[in-house]
């Protein structure tokens, strides 16, 4: 399912790792596309970008699946 902010974190995760096409669909942790430093920088530019302060409770496996989940991690945030 596409989400409003799914080409806003196509872009961030471009500017982490520009050497990786990515789908919405690509696990970026089973296909090692993504570390824990990598995971820090997506968070922090998630919360510059969309304004918004990611828990971190959040910070864990599922959320960084993909593009996707972490585009469900912005709805829950831009939602509460």
């Amino acid at each position: 399912m596409m989400s409003e902010h799914t080409d806003s974190i196509t872009q961030i995760l471009k500017k982490i790792r520009p050497d990786i096409t990515i789908k919405e669909d690509t696990n970026l942790i089973e296909e090692n596309i993504i570390d824990s430093v990598d995971v820090i920088e997506i968070v922090v530019y998630l919360e510059k970008h969309f304004s918004i302060n990611i828990e971190p409770k959040k910070i864990e496996p599922r959320y960084f699946e993909s593009i996707s989940a972490l585009s469900n991690l912005v709805d829950h945030y831009l939602n509460d």
